[in-house]
């Protein structure tokens, strides 16, 4: 791959990583929000439920079982949809994101200074960032950001 080349792969993959990490930080964001909303639910009817049980507050048996319903569902609706892993392991992207930025900018100034060519493959660069990245339980959505660079190599190729 010539020099030109390998620019305009770096260019690429610099805003592939810039969108992936606005992307990740605002699905982490929203992800522990939901999960925090459930935990306070939970944490609420919890205390009701021990407000209820109490034979004096004239509350019936009613309402102990629905705050019943309400902490068994939200508690399985949590540990389905894993939010709170699912915040870590986008915040865990979007900091990786953060570090390769700076070290794709490097490797496309010193590819830019450089007066000869440059024999290192930077497509076995960009495929270690994202094994790196397939380790953090989001391939799926940080291979459609691979898949959005490396198309972009075999247009510049043909």
């Amino acid at each position: 791959m010539n020099q030109k080349g390998k620019l305009k792969l770096l260019r690429k993959a610099t805003e592939e990583f810039q969108d992936l990490s606005k992307k990740t930080l605002y699905k982490a964001r929203w992800f522990k929000v939901i999960d925090l909303f459930i935990k306070c639910v939970i944490a609420i009817c919890g205390a009701l439920v021990a407000y209820t049980s109490d034979d004096k507050n004239g509350l019936s048996l009613t309402f102990m079982k629905a705050f019943g319903i309400i902490i068994t569902a939200l508690s399985a609706i949590s540990s389905v949809f894993t939010f709170e892993k699912r915040a870590q392991s986008n915040m865990q992207v979007y900091s990786k994101c953060k570090t390769v930025i700076p070290e794709l900018e490097e490797k496309i100034t010193l590819i830019e200074d450089a007066s000869q060519e440059s024999n290192e493959d930077i497509h076995d660069y960009l495929k270690t960032i994202f094994s790196d990245l397939a380790k953090l339980s989001l391939a799926s959505f940080t291979d459609s950001a691979f898949g959005k660079i490396t198309s972009s190599q075999r247009t510049l190729e043909n």
